[in-house]
């Protein structure tokens, strides 16, 4: 056979190849799925950014996941927040309430007016002390100096309350104690605010981490072809 013949037999078998319809098969040998994809076709799932999803969980947990497709674990995390803040303003604004109400009972029954110079330790020594003027002494024994004592007329105090019956004096310092608890409560839930943050933060790493290192480990090409039908294709075993 010559160099033409050669050529020209060359020829007619790229063309029949050329006119067998051509597919591609990917088997995922993960549980019992399977799938048939085109390999030359480009994907059209975005790439998830790891340090996006971080970002959006520090400034607002569940919202990572939710960028990652987690629905889930966004719906739980979203609703730990909203409990925190609702924790953390109403114990706030509860302490505030009790504490403003003890101002006004102190003024009752001790006329103390308060305004400038009274901080929070000056409503505290208001329920500590009978009077200011006990106070003023006993600030004098301890710390040598009057740089302690209450001298504006605005700051002076004394409760009505009979001498060895303190009553009005307690139910201050009751209501004192109650707003404090409040605070305490209030930045508990402040912490757990910080906390579910962090909690999200390591999630969503972690999480991000596995879709990234889920890769093919194995794969195997199989060409097949069927007589019958006369159509040709390229079998693509993956394992994970």
């Amino acid at each position: 056979m010559n160099a033409r013949g050669t050529l020209a037999i060359a020829t007619v078998c790229l063309v029949a190849a050329l006119a067998v319809p051509a597919s591609c098969q990917v088997v995922v040998q993960e549980g019992t799925s399977t799938d048939t994809v085109d390999l030359f076709a480009k994907s059209t799932k975005p790439q998830k950014s790891t340090v996006l999803a971080m970002c959006a969980s520090i400034l607002l947990p569940g919202l990572g996941h939710q960028y990652l497709g987690d629905d889930a674990k966004a719906l739980g995390y979203y609703s730990a927040e909203a409990l925190f803040i609702f924790g953390a303003v109403f114990c706030s604004y509860y302490s505030g309430t009790i504490s403003d109400n003890a101002k006004v009972y102190a003024w009752d029954h001790a006329l103390a007016a308060g305004g400038p110079g009274a901080n929070s330790q000056y409503w505290q020594n208001v329920g500590l002390y009978s009077d200011m003027a006990g106070y003023n002494q006993t600030a004098e024994l301890v710390y040598r100096s009057e740089a302690k004592d209450y001298l504006s007329p605005n700051l002076n105090w004394r409760w009505d309350d009979l001498p060895g019956e303190p009553v009005h004096q307690n139910i201050y310092n009751g209501m004192i104690q109650q707003s404090m608890s409040w605070q305490v409560a209030s930045s508990f839930f402040l912490g757990a605010m910080v906390l579910n943050r962090l909690v999200a933060f390591i999630d969503v790493r972690f999480a991000s981490k596995q879709m990234e290192t889920k890769s093919l480990s194995s794969l195997q090409f199989i060409p097949r072809y069927n007589p019958v039908g006369r159509a040709s294709g390229l079998s693509l075993r993956a394992g994970f």
